[in-house]
């Protein structure tokens, strides 16, 4: 049983890792969103809306 809940832990840091990265690459286009048309950066504020929630969804199971 507990190697299970660790695998889940391992799974759920990868999954943190991964959501680190993906934000830091939306973050750098925000820096850049001067050459970005108008939709996509709406398009991409919804992706980071949709991305808080998941994040604040895997904070409160990893607490």
């Amino acid at each position: 049983h507990t190697v299970h809940s660790i695998l889940g832990l391992i799974t759920l840091l990868r999954l943190w890792r991964i959501t680190e990265i993906i934000n830091d690459k939306i973050f750098n286009l925000f820096k850049s969103r001067k050459r970005l048309p108008i939709l996509k950066v709406r398009r991409q504020e919804n992706f980071i809306k949709k991305l808080k929630l998941i994040i604040d969804a895997l904070k409160k199971i990893m607490r």
